[in-house]
């Protein structure tokens, strides 16, 4: 059930030389736009040692009047 899961995200702090490339390539295609490296981590509530791998994502955020676009991308490395 959704309830058991533990889901977090955050922004990455360190990024592996693949990672810091495909970052690179988001922010030459969208220069005008802030691109972070996320990592998402789902576990079970009960024993948060039972958990599945880390996904990471690539979020990209741009303003374009009057709004502000997010999107993110699965980061395949």
């Amino acid at each position: 059930m959704p309830r058991d899961l533990l889901i977090t995200s955050s922004d990455v702090e360190y990024l592996t030389a693949p990672q810091w490339a495909l970052i690179n390539e988001y922010r030459a295609l969208l220069p005008e736009a802030t691109v972070v490296m996320r990592i998402h981590k789902i576990a079970w509530r009960r024993d948060p040692r039972i958990a599945l791998p880390p996904e990471f994502g690539v979020l990209v955020t741009q303003r374009v009047e009057p709004f502000t676009l997010r999107r993110e991308y699965a980061a395949v490395l």
